[in-house]
C-alpha cells in the first residue's frame, strides 16, 4: 500500500527556520513572512536570536513599517546596522535614549551620514557595551575632524575603524599627544587626507593597532613640527598613499613607527625620487628588518620632477632588477600611456608568479567584482570588452567606476551589454557622437542593456539636461538611485517626469540626490511638489549643497 506525503515549509521546526533565515536578509524575510500568519510573526518577534538590519535602497513607506514592527521592539536583539540613508539614520538614532537601547550593538555602518548627526550619535555610543565595529562615511564636510577622533577613540570597545570624510579646509585644531587614555582599536583605516604632522598623535592612541590604511598621507603648506617615535609592536600591516611628501620625510616615518612592518603597501605619485631603488634598499634594510611584502605602486604619468629623457628613465626603474629585489620574489613592471610618454608612466609590484607571464596578457583576476577607469585610453568600440575580459570576468561585476571625463557613452553601453550583474554604475561625464538621443535609444545594443542590465544605483557627476534624465530612465528600468547634477533651468519639468504619479517607468526610483544645488532651490522644490501634487510622503533636505529626496 502506498502512502503519499506532502510537507510544506510551514511544517519546519521552528528551530530549522532560524537556521534557514540566518543566510537571509533580515527585510527579505520580514517582508516574505511577517504578514503570512500569527505563528511566523510569533518568530520574528519573540524570538532571541540577534537580528541584522541592512538598509540600503527602501521606500520610505517600506521603512516605516519595518521600522514600527521590527527595529523599536527588538532593539535589543540587533547585532548589526547598516545604513546608507541619511533620513533613515535620522529616524532610528532620533534620540539619545534610543541609541543606548542597542545593548547588542557590535557592528554599525553609517554611510551619507549628516556630520551633525554622527556628533550626537558618537556622544552615546561609549554606552554600547558590545560595540566593536564602527565603519563611518559622511556625506557632507567634517569642520573639526580633532574632535571627531577624539570622540572615536573614547568607545571603550572598538577594535574595527573604517572613517572615510571629507574637510573644506585646513584644521586649525589639531590632535595632542595622548597621555592619560588610549584606545583598543586594531585596524584602523582612514580614507581621507591626513597630515603627516599629526600622524604620532594619532598614533599615540591607538598602542595595540594591528594594521593601519591611510587613502592619503599629505604635508600641508605650515610650520613643520618635530615628530616624536612611538613603539607600535603590535603592527605589522602598513599601506598608505603619499600625496606631496618627500623621500626624507617618509624615512623619518618609518625610522619612529614603523620598524615592525611585515606587509607594506605603498603608493606614490609625481616625485621621481621615490622610482630611486638604491634609497629602498637602505631605507628597508635599516628600518623594516622583517619586511617580508613589498607592495609598490608609483603612478608617474603627470609628474613635476620627471626624467625627460626614456632612456634614463628605464635605467632608473632596471635598479629594481637588482639580487637585493630578486632574492625577495619582489618583482616590477611598468606601463606607458603612448608611445609619446616614454620618459615616464607607471611603475608597479606585481606577483611573483606573474613575473614570466606579465607580458603575454595572462594576468587574470578571477575573483573580481569591482573595476574603476582612472585614465582614457584609445580603443575601438568592442575592443574594451574583449580586452578586460581577458583580465576578469566582466560578467562578475558588480560595481563600475569611471573617474575620467568624457567617456564615449557607445564604449558604456558596449561594457554594460557585458556585465548583467552590474548593480552600482559611477562616472564622471559621457560623450555622445550623435546629439539626437531619440536616435540612440533605437540602437540595439541600447534596447538590449535596457531589457537586461539590473543598475540600481547611479551616480553622475556632471549636470544633466530633461532628455538625458529621460534617456538615463529607459537605459536603467531598474533604478532606485540617483545622484546628478541638473540643468537648474529645467529643474521643475526633471522633478515632474521624476515623481509624476503616472509614470510607471520610473515607479522604482527611491532615492534622488541633487548635486551642487543652491539653498533656495530647497523652498522652490517643496512649493513645486505640492502645486503639482507630485509625492504625498516623502523627505526632502539640503546637506551642503546636496539636495536629497526620498519617497
Amino acid at each position: 500500500m502506498r502512502y503519499n506525503y506532502k510537507s510544506s515549509f510551514e511544517d519546519l521546526a521552528n528551530e530549522i527556520f532560524y537556521e534557514i533565515i540566518e543566510y537571509l536578509d533580515f527585510y527579505h524575510v520580514y517582508k516574505a513572512f511577517f504578514n503570512l500568519n500569527q505563528r511566523y510573526q510569533c518568530i520574528l518577534t519573540n524570538s532571541i536570536y540577534p537580528i541584522r538590519i541592512n538598509i540600503l535602497a527602501m521606500s520610505k513607506s517600506n521603512f516605516e513599517h519595518y521600522y514600527n514592527d521590527i527595529i523599536i521592539p527588538n532593539k535589543h536583539r540587533i547585532n548589526k546596522i547598516r545604513l546608507s540613508n541619511l533620513f533613515t539614520i535620522n529616524i532610528i538614532f532620533s534620540s539619545s535614549r534610543f541609541i543606548c537601547k542597542y545593548l547588542q550593538l557590535e557592528t554599525l555602518i553609517l554611510d551619507n551620514i549628516k556630520s551633525k548627526s554622527l556628533e550626537n550619535i558618537l556622544n552615546h555610543l561609549s554606552f554600547l557595551p558590545k560595540l566593536n565595529s564602527l565603519t563611518i562615511h559622511p556625506i557632507d564636510y567634517i569642520q573639526n575632524p580633532t574632535i571627531f577622533y577624539l570622540k572615536l577613540f573614547r568607545l571603550p570597545k572598538l577594535k574595527f575603524c573604517r572613517i572615510s570624510y571629507e574637510t573644506k579646509q585646513d584644521n586649525k585644531e589639531h590632535l595632542m599627544i595622548s597621555s592619560n587614555y588610549f584606545s583598543s582599536i586594531e585596524p584602523l583605516i582612514i580614507n581621507a587626507r591626513f597630515p603627516i604632522d599629526e600622524l604620532d598623535n594619532l598614533l599615540s592612541y591607538v598602542p595595540r593597532l594591528h594594521r593601519l590604511t591611510i587613502n592619503s598621507l599629505k604635508e600641508f603648506d605650515r610650520k613643520q613640527k618635530d615628530l616624536c617615535s612611538i613603539t607600535l609592536k603590535h603592527l605589522k600591516y602598513l599601506s598608505i598613499k603619499i600625496d606631496s611628501i618627500r623621500f626624507k620625510k617618509l624615512e623619518i616615518l618609518f625610522k619612529y613607527f614603523f620598524q615592525h612592518i611585515q606587509i607594506l603597501r605603498i603608493s606614490t605619485n609625481s616625485n621621481i625620487e621615490f622610482l630611486d631603488a638604491k634609497q629602498w634598499e637602505q631605507l628597508i634594510l635599516t628600518y623594516m628588518p622583517n619586511l617580508q611584502t613589498f607592495d609598490f605602486y608609483h603612478d608617474g604619468l603627470f609628474c613635476i620632477m620627471c626624467i625627460r629623457n626614456p632612456l634614463k628613465f628605464h635605467e632608473t626603474i632596471s635598479q629594481f632588477n637588482s639580487s637585493f629585489w630578486t632574492e625577495r620574489k619582489w618583482f616590477f613592471t611598468h606601463q606607458h600611456t603612448s608611445h609619446k610618454t616614454l620618459d615616464c608612466g607607471i611603475f608597479y609590484s606585481i606577483e611573483p608568479y606573474s613575473k614570466q607571464i606579465t607580458n603575454n596578457c595572462l594576468n587574470y583576476f578571477p575573483n573580481a567584482t569591482e573595476v574603476t577607469f582612472k585614465y582614457s585610453f584609445n580603443a575601438f568600440e568592442n575592443s574594451i570588452s574583449m580586452a578586460l575580459n581577458h583580465i576578469l570576468p566582466l560578467i562578475k561585476l558588480t560595481k563600475l567606476t569611471i573617474e575620467y571625463c568624457s567617456f564615449p557613452f557607445e564604449q558604456l553601453l558596449q561594457l554594460l551589454s557585458f556585465t548583467p550583474n552590474l548593480n552600482i554604475l559611477k562616472f564622471q561625464s559621457i560623450s555622445f557622437n550623435q546629439s539626437n538621443f531619440m536616435l540612440i535609444q533605437q540602437n540595439e545594443t541600447f534596447i538590449y542593456v535596457s531589457k537586461m542590465n539590473q543598475v540600481k544605483s547611479l551616480d553622475v557627476r556632471e549636470s544633466c539636461t530633461l532628455e538625458c534624465v529621460e534617456m538615463i530612465m529607459n537605459l536603467f528600468p531598474q533604478i532606485e538611485y540617483i545622484k546628478t547634477g541638473l540643468n537648474k533651468k529645467e529643474i521643475e519639468p526633471i522633478g515632474r517626469f521624476l515623481f509624476s504619479k503616472i509614470n510607471k517607468k520610473i515607479s522604482k526610483l527611491l532615492f534622488l540626490c541633487i548635486s551642487y544645488t543652491p539653498k533656495i532651490y530647497l523652498k522652490k522644490l517643496k512649493t513645486f511638489i505640492k502645486l503639482e501634487n507630485l509625492l504625498d510622503d516623502y523627505f526632502i533636505d539640503l546637506v551642503d549643497y546636496n539636495l536629497c529626496i526620498w519617497r
